[in-house]
């Protein structure tokens, strides 16, 4: 996980503070046609260890900037009944898919249940279905998550490569030794945060 450097570090342990890349290199979408879905309960905690947000205006900017065309969807987690995020991403040109977080009785108690990865899921296949694309980018660190995503691109459209789009600390080995799912990783950088 990135981090922040403390000003007292911890008892015999003293860990350097870790930083993202200066820039994102999507020069791998060169000329692609790129569906780009991303996880953002994901990434904005990946980015919340590093002290930085994810700018949404940028990324999709600076994917266009390389490639030929891009759809972008976000999927994200929010308060039942706050439409701000979802105006907030549409004005940016993203899709939106906004899962309402729910409180449900366990036999714990009251929880509040917010998890949209079946959604992401759900929605990549749709759009993979219904487009035509080189590309399927997929913005999380969600080993599991990917994963699945990467599995039924495979499946549904073989021509496709597959890529993440993560934290370098918040990444699942899985996004790095599975090559036969993944043709490449692309690390976020400062460039696209704040």
């Amino acid at each position: 996980m990135c981090s922040v450097q403390r000003s007292t570090p911890p008892a015999g342990r003293y860990e350097m503070p870790r930083v993202l890349p200066a820039r994102t290199d999507f020069a791998g979408l060169r000329g692609r046609r790129v569906l780009a879905v991303v996880d953002d309960d994901n990434l904005t905690i990946s980015l919340a260890e590093c002290v930085r947000r994810l700018r949404y205006g940028t990324l999709l900017s600076a994917i266009r900037r390389v490639a030929d065309t891009v759809t972008g969807c976000v999927v994200l987690t929010c308060a039942a009944g706050d439409g701000r995020p979802r105006r907030h991403l549409e004005g940016l040109g993203w899709r939106v898919v906004a899962v309402p977080r729910e409180v449900v009785r366990t036999h714990r108690g009251a929880e509040v249940k917010a998890n949209a990865d079946m959604d992401l899921c759900f929605e990549a296949a749709r759009l993979v279905g219904e487009g035509v694309f080189d590309v399927v980018l997929v913005g999380s660190g969600d080993g599991d998550l990917c994963v699945s995503v990467a599995r039924g691109v495979r499946r549904a459209a073989p021509w496709c490569d597959v890529v993440s789009l993560s934290v370098r600390e918040s990444s699942s080995t899985r996004l790095f030794t599975r090559p036969d799912l993944f043709d490449r990783n692309i690390l976020i950088g400062y460039d696209i945060t704040r």
